[in-house]
């Protein structure tokens, strides 16, 4: 899927995780969730795309950037951190 691909070319492109990623996936005949989890920086996945001056002068915005696009392609993101690992949920529904 398009936004797993995209986070984890986000995570090695901006050095957000610091070591190795895990990921888990679940499928039955009507939805896969993927969850990934990490240690490093957290990626937020805003509703709105950074404009072309926050890229310019932000260089949190290209994150936030990825985030965009990962929540453009999954059907629903959900992220959470608990003691320092960030966990990253992404729904596909069929």
């Amino acid at each position: 899927r398009a936004a797993l691909y995209e986070f984890l070319e986000a995570a090695e492109s901006l050095s957000l995780a610091d070591g190795p990623l895990k990921v888990e996936a679940t499928f039955d005949e009507y939805n896969l969730d993927i969850d990934v989890y990490y240690q490093g920086r957290e990626m937020a996945f805003p509703a709105t795309r950074p404009t072309e001056a926050e890229l310019l002068e932000d260089e949190q915005a290209f994150v936030r950037l990825a985030g965009f696009m990962v929540r453009k392609y999954a059907d629903k993101v959900q992220a959470d951190d608990r003691n320092g690992i960030h966990h990253v949920r992404f729904h596909f529904e069929h």
